[in-house]
This record gives structure tokens, C-alpha cells and sequence, in this order.
């Protein structure tokens, strides 16, 4: 199945930024990334069945500096991923570690095909 947590973290190996689901426990480089996961939902339905399960998260970037330049890498990432940005925000500074801190909340919509498997597994009997 299609996950955005596996995206996301295919577009920060991309960019070579250090990242991880939910905490960094890792020690802080420069840059980092965490990835959170957000709302999901089904959307676009048709004769009672979903047409795109959407997923949202929330990627939170602490960088020492170049803040500007590693916004706009991201932004560009995400969207060649196909990745939809539905807001981006400037959290503030973080004074005991040096980090300025920003977040996206991105969204991605996947097919249902994966779903559709399963459930002929319940029809048949198999999927109890």
C-alpha cells in the first residue's frame, strides 16, 4: 500500500537531509527533518466506494541556517513528488539548540486498488 511517511522520507534521502517518523533522536545535524502523520480520509466517492484515500503529514525542519534556500529545495521536492503543500509555516527559533524551525503540511492522494484486493478476500470468505 501507498504511504506518505514513505514518500516523505524518499524526498528528504533525496535531498540529503537527516530525517525521522515522529522524533529525531538521532544527534541534530544541521538541518533535520521529522515526519509526522496527519489526518487521512477517503475522498471522491462514486456508487458508495472512495476514489482516493488522502493522506496528510506534517514534516517539522529545524535548520541553523540557510533556512531560505532549504525551504524552497523542500517546497520544490515535494512538489515533483506530487506531494500537495497545503500550508508552510514559520514556527520560530529555537535558542537553545540554534534551530529556526518551519513546518509543511503536505497532502497525497492514493488509489483504492489495494482496498479493493482486500475486500475480495471478505467476499470470498478468506479476510476473517
Amino acid at each position: 500500500m501507498n504511504n506518505i511517511l514513505a514518500d516523505i522520507a524518499d524526498v528528504m534521502d533525496f535531498l540529503k537531509l537527516p530525517s525521522a517518523s515522529f522524533a529525531y533522536t538521532d544527534k541534530a545535524a544541521d538541518a533535520y527533518a521529522v515526519i509526522e502523520p496527519g489526518h487521512d480520509a477517503f475522498a471522491a466517492y462514486a456508487g458508495n466506494f472512495p476514489g482516493r484515500d488522502i493522506q496528510r503529514a506534517r514534516i517539522t525542519v529545524g535548520v541553523k541556517s540557510g533556512y531560505s534556500d532549504l525551504k524552497l529545495k523542500i517546497t520544490a521536492a515535494l512538489l515533483w513528488q506530487e506531494i500537495g503543500i497545503l500550508d508552510r509555516s514559520y514556527l520560530g527559533y529555537d535558542a537553545d539548540g540554534g534551530y529556526y524551525t518551519f513546518c509543511f503540511d503536505v497532502e497525497k492522494g492514493y488509489g483504492v486498488k489495494a482496498y479493493k484486493d482486500l475486500m475480495r478476500g471478505f467476499e470470498d470468505g478468506a479476510g476473517r
